[in-house]
């Protein structure tokens, strides 16, 4: 509903509004897809994306963030879809830009893109990715030393990486060296 008043308000004044509609896209999309309509998800979602495109055209600095997002949901939805490719294809442009975004900011930045890293290798990547996404987390942690979503980021990376062969005990033993190494 929130997309369809942006709507109403981008036909007024499509500068002021079309970032607030392109977001509401992505709402809208994530709704969808959580109710099985992944067709129409993908829709919404490529016009957010679409939309997101032109404004962060104009004004990178503002709004490559939002497009960053808006392209990890259109591959998210891709992959729904079984378009694997094409999902890949918009979780590379995703990474591509927050690698950009952490190396200008990596206070606000690092911390998603270890994220993106960690789920990239846990659905896409074929081949190891791993030493990539610890050493991204490690910059987020190193980066902003007291904060605990890095924290959690890492606990989160660690669990992906050694829950397949190695016991919880061992993998919260692990965080807990790392985490004590890293505060010393």
């Amino acid at each position: 509903q929130a997309a369809e008043i942006y709507r109403k308000f981008v036909v007024k004044n499509l500068a002021a509004f079309e970032p607030d509609l392109a977001s509401s896209l992505l709402t809208k999309s994530l709704r969808l897809s959580n109710m099985g309509e992944r067709k129409k998800a993908l829709t919404a979602v490529e016009q957010g994306v679409e939309m997101n495109r032109r404004v962060t055209a104009k004004n990178p600095g503002a709004f490559e963030p939002s497009l960053a997002v808006s392209l990890r949901g259109m591959s998210g939805c891709l992959s729904d879809m079984g378009e694997r490719e094409d999902a890949v294809t918009s979780y590379e442009e995703t990474l591509k830009m927050m690698r950009r975004l952490a190396e200008g900011n990596r206070a606000v930045f690092a911390s998603q893109l270890a994220l993106l890293l960690r789920n990239y290798a846990l659905h896409f990547d074929e081949g190891d990715q791993w030493s990539e996404v610890l050493e991204r987390t490690e910059e987020s942690v190193i980066g902003s030393r007291y904060c605990l979503v890095h924290i959690f980021t890492l606990g989160q990376i660690l669990i992906s990486i050694f829950c397949p062969s190695h016991t919880i005990k061992e993998i919260y033993a692990c965080r807990r060296e790392y985490i004590y190494a890293m505060y010393k």
